[in-house]
């Protein structure tokens, strides 16, 4: 195991000294951090398996003072990474309950990390992650036989883990404050204690065995010992960019549209997450003319999914009054629409084409005018770039 500090938000412009670990006034200069830990192992195997694997979970650490003026260390946020896609992050909000020291479940074969809030060995969506809940990779053993049952995660898919499996701290590993919620020096038979060392102490090198170069890239991929922490002054600006829950959504996708015979642009604002579904604003303009509604759809990143949406559309359906095309009118009010859509992950050079999207997609729909009684159905088509 490795860890490096990747994001530092200051309280004021002075700045940490080298990595921050050797400052005397660490916790005077800095209001946050991103404390990332790695997880290398030798082999992927299971579903497009290969040598090496570097796996990553982001710690949110937030330093403060008490009332009594003591000095406090609150792990707010939890990140296990899923497969290089910020999406599939499978996302813990600490809570009360939260015990220490972190339990990470390792994904069988694939080595998918997640969070285990409570200790018990299992995964328990909603609980074990409790942010972006359907969009979570959650813990997929299938994988490890090379098999993928769904686009959304299922309880079938995950076996539960016992104690004998899990690896311990360090022996020397330094205890702050109160004792530990769970002591590491566990009765039971374990597979042992991890070494914990600094990213930034490990050289840059040609590594041995197979196919070298993916190592290096997924080294290159999380930053791993290349590069020392970002820093940003503490504002209203640097701490969105710096905390991992933001992401650059306001812009959520770009699609073009056929409607009937007609083409429109499509674009969709920031998701606001319900839990249980996703609700984003849309519009669509076109030659004809245009429409705003609101979409609802369970996911933003899987692979397929239904969604509906609702809404005012001015335009870009016409009626016929005779059979003259000149007699034709345009339908004005409410308009409705349902259909699926199939998305796929992009990444490298390929995220071009997809304007810098992580994820492109197909949205196959029907749609309608009129609030009590359906008008005009038709079939709507979407391709293009973004998630929801």
């Amino acid at each position: 195991m490795y860890y490096q500090a990747t994001a530092i938000v200051l309280r004021g412009d002075e700045r940490v000294e080298g990595t921050g670990e050797t400052d005397p006034a660490f916790f005077d200069k800095v209001d946050h951090f991103v404390l990332k830990f790695f997880f290398y192992y030798d082999e992927d195997f299971g579903l497009s398996p290969h040598p090496h694997d570097l796996e990553a979970i982001n710690v949110l650490v937030e330093l403060d003072r008490t009332d009594e003026g003591c000095l406090r260390i609150r792990v707010t946020r939890v990140e296990g990474l899923a497969h290089g896609v910020d999406w599939y992050s499978n996302i813990l909000r600490a809570e009360r309950d939260m015990v220490f020291p972190v339990r990470v479940l390792v994904e069988e074969g694939k080595h998918a990390s997640i969070l285990d809030r409570n200790a018990d060995g299992v995964y328990t969506p909603g609980y074990d992650v409790n942010a972006r809940v359907n969009d979570a990779w959650g813990l997929r053993d299938v994988l490890g036989s090379s098999v993928l049952m769904g686009s959304g995660f299922s309880a079938t898919m995950a076996k539960p883990r016992e104690d004998p499996f899990q690896l311990l701290p360090p022996d020397d590993a330094p205890v702050c404050g109160r004792q530990r919620s769970v002591p590491v020096a566990s009765a039971v038979e374990n597979l042992g204690r991890y070494e914990l060392r600094p990213a930034t102490s490990v050289p840059s090198c040609n590594p041995p065995g197979p196919e070298p170069q993916l190592l290096l890239a997924m080294m290159r991929f999380h930053r791993f010992g290349r590069e020392w922490p970002a820093e940003q002054h503490e504002s209203d600006l640097a701490k969105v960019l710096s905390d991992p829950r933001n992401f650059f959504n306001v812009i959520s996708a770009i699609n073009l549209r056929l409607d009937s015979d007609a083409l429109a642009l499509s674009v969709q604002g920031p998701g606001i997450d319900l839990t249980e579904v996703w609700l984003v604003p849309r519009g669509h303009v076109g030659e004809r003319g245009w429409a705003a509604e609101a979409l609802i759809t369970p996911s933003a990143s899987r692979w397929a999914d239904w969604y509906v949406a609702m809404g005012y559309e001015r335009g870009l359906t016409t009626q016929a009054l005779s059979e003259e095309p000149e007699q034709e009118v345009d339908v004005n009010g409410f308009a409705s629409e349902a259909g699926v859509k199939f998305r796929f992950a992009v990444s490298g050079k390929a995220r071009w084409a997809l304007l810098g999207y992580h994820f492109g997609g197909v949205r196959l729909g029907i749609r309608a005018n009129g609030f009590t009684r359906l008008r005009h159905p038709r079939l709507v088509v979407e391709i293009g770039a973004g998630v929801f």
